[in-house]
């Protein structure tokens, strides 16, 4: 899964690889938002692996699942990547700066 490929770039640096597996994201995402089906993401949120649920929060979070904010904030407790990560999506997003991804 790209997410879990994006996180695990993340943690280690590698950038290309993070960068693609974004690309990959930013793909699923503007064919679930066509689609109306961005709501397939919700069960993401349950999800073991932290980047899944990073990355489905972030998106699930302009369009007012209080369950997404809910994840960002659990996560944001961590001392992980993730933790850093979530904390500043929450940051961005109580600051208004945090807009769609597709």
């Amino acid at each position: 899964m790209a997410a879990t490929k994006q996180a695990e770039a993340t943690k280690t640096g590698d950038y290309r690889a993070g960068n693609k597996a974004y690309d990959q994201i930013l793909a699923a995402v503007q064919w679930l938002t066509a689609n109306q089906a961005i709501d397939a993401l919700q069960p993401l949120l349950q999800a073991e692996d932290g980047g899944i649920r990073l990355w489905a929060a972030t998106v699930l979070l302009p369009y007012g699942t209080a369950q997404a904010e809910e994840t960002l904030t659990a996560l944001a407790s961590s001392t992980s990547i993730h933790g850093f990560t979530a904390a500043t999506m929450l940051s961005e997003w109580r600051a208004g700066r945090l807009l769609p991804m597709a």
